[in-house]
Formats: C-alpha cells, structure tokens, sequence
C-alpha cells in the first residue's frame, strides 16, 4: 500500500505531469510551488460545500481544573474548527452545546448542563460552561470538527481517503497552459475521485441502520428517520 506522505506526492505529480522519474527536491522552487498546490488542493477538499468529512472529526481533552472557561490552544485544539457534538465528562455528565446568543436566555443559577464557544480561527477558540460545570479532576471530552491539515513536512501526509484527488488536481494546475486538453481530463479525474469520496463519506457498515437521528426517540423508526 503507497504511503501517501507528501515526497511520495511530488513524486506522483512529476512522473504524471513531466513524464519524468526524477522529482525534484524538497527546497527546490518546484516542490515548493507543488506544495502550496497540495495545499490548495486540501483545502478545496476540506470547503467542498455541503460536506463534513470523516476524517475531520476529533476528540479533544480537558482535565478539569474547576474553571467555567477553557482556552482549547492550551489542550492542543488549535485546528478546532466547530463544535463535533455534546461536550461530556468521565461521570457521564453531557452538555448540550448552545449558539452563544441563546446565554443571555438562561437564568445564571440554573443548573443546566450547558456550554458554548467564542473564538474565531485567528484568536482560537474558548469554551466555556454555565453555572453546572465540571468538577476539579475530572476529564472533559471535546468532540469537534477540525481544520484540514495542510502539508509543510516531507512526511506530511493528508487526512483524505483518496489523495489521488491531489494527485490529479495538481498535474490539472501545471498543465493548464502548456496542454490544456489533458489539464482537462485530470481535472475531471480528480472530481471523480472527489464524488467517490462522498459516497464513502457517508456509507455505513453491513448491518448497521441507516435510519437518522432523532434527539427524542433516538432514532426514527423508518428509513429516513421518521
């Protein structure tokens, strides 16, 4: 199985593009130009609309001090993108997680498990709890939605399913001028690599049930959760 780290990429894009085994070398202006392609190529696969990716989901966590507010920089969450789902502790203590406005209409003393995020992806991101909040010693679990990580090593590698989707977008990029048929034709191999990708994103194991969620029940009780 190839092992997709970023000098096996290069040399993938060379070999296709410039019918050439011999790629050039990390520090050299083409690898440094076909990395910032890598990267764009990454980052399109990550902002493909309507999609959440497998690959980006993460857990994070916190060991409580007894604090009501959490910088996640400090816990090595700074690729946090969004929230992944019910912030928890190791006593099974689950809070929702609520959009910041909606604080201002909770009573301050309530005792409902709650907590939201302020932050942006310059500044990084803050999580903070509401008047129940978890107790010194305990451990707090942060699901969330991560940023693609862009490639800045040699043996950097992408968290995609199918990095031929780079592969094929970047030779799309170098042959654009020179032979813009066979640009073309990469392209559309690469979207097709991309609509697969999907497809994959979103199947489910043998057996397992493809019914939606529901809050309430759970799950629904017919194929499309109802």
């Amino acid at each position: 199985m190839a092992d997709f780290d970023q000098d096996y990429l290069q040399t993938k894009i060379h070999a296709i593009a410039e019918l050439d085994a011999d790629p050039p070398s990390s520090g050299e202006d083409d690898y440094t130009i076909r990395t910032h392609l890598i990267n764009k190529w990454i980052k399109s696969w990550e902002n493909e609309d309507g999609m959440l990716w497998n690959e980006l989901y993460k857990l994070g966590s916190i060991p409580s001090t007894g604090a009501t507010s959490y910088a996640l920089s400090s816990f090595s969450m700074t690729d946090f993108k969004r929230p992944g789902g019910f912030v928890y502790d190791d006593l099974n203590n689950y809070y929702n997680v609520i959009q910041p406005e909606e604080v201002q209409l909770l009573v301050p003393s309530t005792t409902s498990l709650y907590s939201y995020f302020l932050g942006n992806q310059g500044a990084g991101y803050t999580i903070y709890f509401g008047a129940s909040y978890p107790a010194t010693g305990r451990t707090i679990s942060v699901p969330y939605y991560k940023t693609a990580t862009e490639l800045t090593l040699t043996t950097s590698k992408p968290e995609m399913s199918d990095p031929y989707y780079i592969i094929h977008g970047v030779v799309s990029d170098l042959l654009s001028t020179e032979d813009p048929s066979e640009s073309t034709k990469h392209f559309q191999i690469a979207q097709n690599i991309m609509k697969n990708m999907k497809l994959r994103n979103y199947q489910v194991p043998y057996w397992q049930s493809n019914q939606l969620p529901n809050l309430n029940a759970r799950l629904g009780t017919g194929g499309f959760g109802v």
